[in-house]
C-alpha cells in the first residue's frame, strides 16, 4: 500500500513538472532570437551576427544596432533594447 502511494505521488509529480514546463517550450524562440532573425535578415544573412557574437560587448551591440537603424532597419527602440540584450547574452555564433 505505502509502495502503491508513493508511486502514485511520484508519477503526480513528474506529471505535474511535464505540464507547467510544457507552455515554455511551445513558445518558441526567445523574442530577441526572432527579432534579430526576422530583423537582420532583411538586409543582409546572419552570417555577419554570428562573426560578432562572443567579442563584442553591450555598448558595442547597442552601437552596431544603432547604426543599422540609421541605415534603415525596421527596428524600434523598444527592439532594440531586447536585440541587444539577446546578443550580448550568449556566448558563441551557434546560439543564434
Amino acid at each position: 500500500m505505502i509502495k502503491t502511494t508513493l508511486a502514485v505521488m511520484g508519477c503526480t509529480a513528474v506529471l505535474g513538472l511535464a505540464l507547467a514546463l510544457a507552455p515554455a517550450a511551445a513558445q518558441g524562440p526567445p523574442e530577441g532570437q526572432s527579432l534579430v532573425q526576422n530583423r537582420c535578415t532583411v538586409c543582409h544573412n546572419l552570417t555577419r551576427v554570428r562573426n560578432h557574437i562572443g567579442k563584442n560587448d553591450r555598448k558595442a551591440w547597442n552601437d552596431y544596432v544603432s547604426r543599422m537603424q540609421k541605415n534603415g532597419a525596421r527596428v524600434t527602440d523598444a527592439e532594440k533594447q531586447v536585440i541587444v540584450d539577446y546578443l550580448s547574452s550568449l556566448k558563441s555564433g551557434k546560439d543564434l
